[in-house]
């Protein structure tokens, strides 16, 4: 009968060791390449929404544009409950102006959307006179353009110690091709995003109004920030206001159980895992069996080995 031969014991745990060390580093490697994976596809997303908000912006400005075009031309006495309706419908807009050549305004008409404090309007406290300039400057460019032009955003204090981040939209009035005037706009930043934008957030998102060096000028969306930050930002380019549109999310780790394909990836390799381990523990038992029966051979020939000699005597 053959005896079975074994491997050496120190040369069989050095070939598990390295096996089980080897899948180790496997795992790790997927689980690390499925969270860069997730992290760029979460980034990339967050980039899309943040382009899609402010090209979603950029058409609700130039509609409004289009649709003030209406009090342009709408005469004085009608002027006002035209302002109102449209400032009932758009709560992003704190007053409308009309003004004429020398910029002194006509008609004026505040949303009734502001607070108690400051319902006789966002200039109220420190008078509109104190605020004109940039609303001048919109105004000439639009004139030269012959088209909608935003002021640079400014800061208007209220009576109650808030206040808001604003830019004015000027149209200029023509008439027979001839300058005659000019409706004035003012928009708040924070209500542009709140209005238009806050619906868009997902939990723990936010989206700001910045400068170019990263002032925060206007902010909404979530409290809670927790677990690792990422943020994209877009440029919002209007005739004469340059604004930076950023998305910052929050989300906590691990990414490698984002969605289903890469759950079940890993599922595989820990079933890989448990057949491994199976295996082994199969191995182990065969060992178990043929070093004993090796051991009871051995014997077994020992046994034949001292009957035969004892015959011989």
């Amino acid at each position: 009968m053959r005896i079975p031969t074994m491997m050496p014991r120190n040369r069989r745990t050095w070939l598990w060791a390295a096996l089980l060390v080897l899948i180790t580093v496997l795992l790790a490697s997927l689980i690390w390449l499925v969270g860069r994976y997730e992290q760029s596809r979460f980034e990339d997303q967050l980039e899309i929404t943040a382009n899609d908000l402010a090209s979603d912006i950029r058409a609700k400005l130039a509609r409004n544009a289009q649709r003030l075009q209406a009090l342009v031309e709408r005469e004085t006495p009608n002027w006002q409950w035209t302002a109102k309706e449209f400032l009932e419908q758009q709560p992003e807009i704190l007053s409308i102006e009309r003004r004429n050549l020398s910029f002194n305004i006509l008609a004026a008409r505040n949303t009734a959307f502001l607070p108690r404090v400051s319902r006789q309007g966002v200039f109220e406290h420190f008078g509109r006179r104190n605020f004109a300039v940039d609303a001048r400057l919109a105004c000439a460019l639009a004139a030269r353009s012959l088209e909608p032009a935003y002021s640079i955003s400014y800061f208007v204090p209220q009576s109650d110690g808030t206040g808001f981040e604003v830019t004015d939209m000027c149209i200029a009035s023509l008439e027979n091709n001839k300058l005659t005037g000019y409706l004035v706009t003012t928009y708040s930043l924070d209500r542009i995003l709140k209005e238009w934008g806050d619906a868009s957030l997902k939990r723990q998102e936010e989206i700001s109004f910045r400068e170019a060096d990263g002032a925060r000028l206007a902010v909404v969306g979530s409290s809670v920030k927790s677990g690792n930050k990422f943020a994209v930002q877009t440029v919002l380019n209007l005739q004469g206001l340059t604004l930076i549109l950023r998305l910052e999310s929050w989300r906590r780790a691990p990414y490698w159980l984002a969605n289903t394909p890469t759950v079940l990836a890993l599922a595989l390799v820990l079933a890989l895992i448990g057949v491994l381990w199976l295996l082994y523990r199969d191995t182990r038992k065969r060992m178990r069996t043929e070093a004993r029966l090796a051991r009871e051979i051995i014997q077994q020939r020992k046994a034949e080995e001292v009957s035969r000699q004892s015959l011989e005597r």
